[in-house]
């Protein structure tokens, strides 16, 4: 990695006061780098050794991994998010000397462990004793990382081939968001902006959330560093897509380009992030082949795939199979002497007539139906994907037993956005849904059943790996117990609450007006009549709740109670504003009365709170937020697009409440499931029966309004 030093050092002659890398601790101009990494270097030595870096994504990091390159060393970048067998594993694979250690773990034992030294050297020293070797292990599927070896520039090769596609210069700024152990994140966010004197900013935070599940503010990241490019996972893209869609925010203009890997980009997430001008390219690669074979350039992409092949690789596809040859195929695995000249990945695709790569899944996933028809697991994942509810999705099969015949099953792990829906959902509603995400698919290849589980259940069963990809075998086991045991007989309270008035749902979601509006829309009039009615139950919302909480002497619903209110107030006046923005009159609404089924349903409230019990406010709620989060957007999207509106104002309220009430749908759970006397859960149960009817009759009362058959309110 001579490269590095030389750029390095002509970096700090000439760019000596510009900022080279920070984070939110520190920052280092390119003078000030060259100075700690000189001094790092002096310490280190210039034996040839096995050195590791383990640490946080941070300043130090990238100092500790210039100063092993510089001293000719051979480098293991040990991922933090590994547990403690593979951490030990790796230490004895690559026979670690010593350890750079940038943060403190008092659960890890780490062979030799140095600090980075405090002070800085007059200069970078000599040049490197020899050429540094790299060392990268992947998490894969199993419990034993391999280690991969890259002792022959090939991570150089692939960062100096990348910075050509992308135009990579002095004037860019970098956003690391993922952990830099991970090849790509090292390659480019910390071996290219070094080679073209670009800067970097390493936000530890977001890095973490990837590796652990974790939600990050990677808006607020984004909208601080103000970066011109970044590298994403698929999750952590539809992450930050939520995130700008629940701010009414687009991308900011610095951004050149986010790469996307590691895992397939569904279709709606690509087209959601176009809209918001997220530059997106989505790239292939492994770290066999030093991370990038394919990528699809800035401005010069195809959808459905993900590039074409970095020039000066031979990408061919064999039976099915996709193979590498070139300057960035491994040296072999750690412990084997033999390097391969090609690199068969075990992936399968094709090569269009314009060059473009397509990825279809893994060889070895490759499904065989007892009918003998192949199906590639993937394809039909990336299907149920392309719904934003869906945060992840494995599908395997099952070998026949007793009740069921040998048969394709879904994993499903809700997105943020999703959860609220699932929570709800019935069985018949999920098996609608497997059918209208996967209409695509021949019936052979359409999973029978989908088995759901949460973010939090997905990560304590270590579902996936450290870049977002799901552990096949993990799946397969969690589909095999869902299928042995079938559900779990003891339901939650919230499970119980859904379940008791799913009837009420359907009939809910029967109502014509209610059907027609979300297939078609509607017309401006009954949309402004329907916020007219919001506007006057809403407006009682946090009122309700200040009653409630003043009826109870429990003091932790109390507590939340108080909460919820602070959360709801003054949301009838985005309501209003809506009106405005749509040509209504805001004030008559305000100064009218609502219509008689809107009184009957806030009056029920009080009467239910103060005569039942005040935990009948929690039926409402149930009913209210539940609805939001299952309909809102849909809702919106489908008038917007009858009334011929491409954005603008008018649609706040439905579209917040969409976004916003997941997070209320999950305090809601657990506030339910606190419950455990099955009167009060009966109390609710019944509340939130009434509920869907009372509310069921507003849109069947706004229904003969629209007909003109209703009398005046």
């Amino acid at each position: 990695m001579d490269d590095l030093y030389q750029a390095l050092r002509h970096n700090a002659e000439l760019r000596c006061n510009v900022t080279a890398i920070a984070d939110g601790k520190q920052s280092l101009s390119w003078s000030g780098l060259a100075a700690r990494v000189g001094a790092t270097s002096n310490d280190l030595g210039t034996s040839s050794e096995t050195i590791g870096i383990f640490g946080d994504n941070s300043v130090d990091w990238v100092v500790a991994f210039l100063a092993a390159c510089i001293s000719g060393k051979t480098i293991v970048p040990i991922p933090t998010f590994f547990s403690k067998a593979q951490l030990e594993h790796v230490v004895k694979d690559a026979s670690i000397a010593r350890t750079i250690v940038t943060r403190a773990d008092g659960e890890v034992e780490l062979p030799s462990p140095l600090r980075l030294p405090t002070g800085g050297a007059n200069s970078l020293g000599k040049a490197p004793p020899r050429s540094a070797g790299l060392i990268i292990y992947t998490s894969g599927s199993t419990g034993a990382p391999k280690g991969v070896r890259l002792e022959s520039n090939q991570a150089i090769w692939s960062a100096k081939s990348l910075s050509g596609l992308v135009s990579a210069n002095a004037d860019d700024r970098y956003l690391s968001v993922l952990p830099l152990p991970m090849l790509l994140e090292l390659i480019c966010g910390v071996i290219v902006p070094v080679l073209v004197g670009g800067s970097a900013f390493y936000d530890d935070e977001i890095a973490r959330g990837v590796a652990t599940g974790a939600m990050a503010n990677i808006a607020g990241a984004i909208e601080r560093v103000q970066p011109t490019a970044s590298v994403f996972v698929p999750q952590l893209l539809a992450l930050y897509v939520s995130q700008l869609v629940a701010q009414h925010k687009q991308a900011p203009t610095s951004l050149r380009f986010i790469a996307v890997g590691g895992a397939p980009l569904p279709a709606a997430l690509a087209s959601a992030a176009s809209r918001l001008n997220i530059p997106v390219c989505e790239g292939y690669g492994l770290s066999e082949c030093s991370s990038v074979v394919a990528m699809n350039r800035p401005g010069a992409g195809r959808e459905g795939t993900v590039g074409r092949p970095l020039p000066g690789l031979e990408v061919v596809v064999e039976e099915g199979e996709i193979i590498v040859a070139g300057p960035s195929v491994m040296d072999g695995y750690l412990g084997r002497s033999d390097r391969p000249s090609r690199w068969s990945t075990g992936d399968m695709g094709i090569i269009d007539a314009d060059g473009f790569l397509r990825v279809f899944g893994r060889r070895d996933n490759l499904i065989v139906t007892p009918s003998g028809r192949n199906v590639s697991p993937e394809w039909i994942e990336t299907m149920l994907m392309d719904d934003p509810r869906v945060g992840a999705a494995a599908v395997c099969q099952l070998d026949g037993a007793a009740r069921h015949p040998t048969r394709l099953l879904a994993l499903l792990v809700p997105s943020k956005h999703g959860e609220g829906w699932f929570q709800s959902a019935t069985p018949a509603e999920l098996d609608d849904l497997l059918v209208e995400l996967c209409d695509a698919a021949p019936e052979y290849a359409l999973p029978a059943e989908a088995v759901v589980i949460s973010r939090e259940q997905a990560t304590e069963r270590g579902l996936f790996t450290s870049n977002g990809r799901v552990r096949r075998s993990e799946a397969q086991k969690i589909l095999h117990e869902a299928s042995q045991t079938g559900e779990d007989n003891r339901m939650t309270t919230y499970e119980r609450l859904s379940s008791e008035t799913a009837e009420e749902l359907g009939r809910f979601l029967s109502i014509p007006l209610v059907r027609n509006a979300l297939e078609s829309g509607g017309s401006r009039e009954l949309y402004l009549s329907f916020l007219a009615q919001a506007y006057h139950h809403v407006k009682h919302t946090a009122r309700l709740m200040g009653f409630a909480a003043a009826q109870t002497d429990d003091e932790e619903f109390q507590d939340a109670l108080i909460e919820y209110l602070n959360e709801e107030r003054g949301h009838e006046k985005w309501i209003l504003e809506d009106i405005r923005a749509l040509g209504g009159d805001p004030e008559v609404v305000a100064n009218g009365k609502p219509g008689r089924a809107c009184q009957v349903m806030v009056g029920y409230a009080y009467y239910a709170i103060q005569w039942i019990s005040p935990y009948s406010l929690l039926g409402m709620v149930h009913v209210l937020e539940g609805l939001s989060v299952k309909l809102a957007d849909r809702l919106a999207t489908a008038v917007q697009r009858s009334l011929g509106l491409d954005g603008g104002g008018g649609f706040s309220y439905l579209k917040s409440h969409g976004g916003l009430d997941v997070g209320h749908v999950e305090f809601f759970k657990s506030l339910v499931n606190s419950i455990e006397d099955g009167a009060t859960q009966d109390i609710v149960i019944d509340a939130a029966r009434v509920m869907y009817g009372v509310y069921g009759a507003i849109f069947e009362e706004l229904a003969l309004t629209a007909t003109g058959k209703a009398d005046a309110a």
